[in-house]
């Protein structure tokens, strides 16, 4: 299974990547919050960049308002920041 991670402003400065492709054993189901710990786990200076900032997380064009639903393959999972203006 492949998902991919698009990382938004300042978030993949501390990746050093604006996309990312996950691959996982095919009969595992992952979920937003299993990839945000690989994330975590890989890139060292991720965690602390995802946990100082108010993150909205979306799968494809859906808000994720559940972290432990399962993604399926080819998914996307979005890490922006809200937007603030008018």
């Amino acid at each position: 299974m492949r998902i991919y991670v698009k990382l938004g402003e300042p978030l993949w400065r501390a990746v050093g990547r604006r996309r990312l492709a996950l691959d996982w054993p095919d009969a595992l189901k992952v979920t937003p919050s299993q990839a945000l710990a690989r994330l975590a786990n890989e890139y060292p200076d991720f965690d602390a960049a995802f946990r100082c900032r108010p993150y909205r997380l979306f799968v494809d064009a859906k808000v994720v308002t559940d972290e432990g639903v399962p993604m399926t393959d080819g998914q996307t999972l979005y890490l922006l920041l809200p937007a603030i203006g008018g």
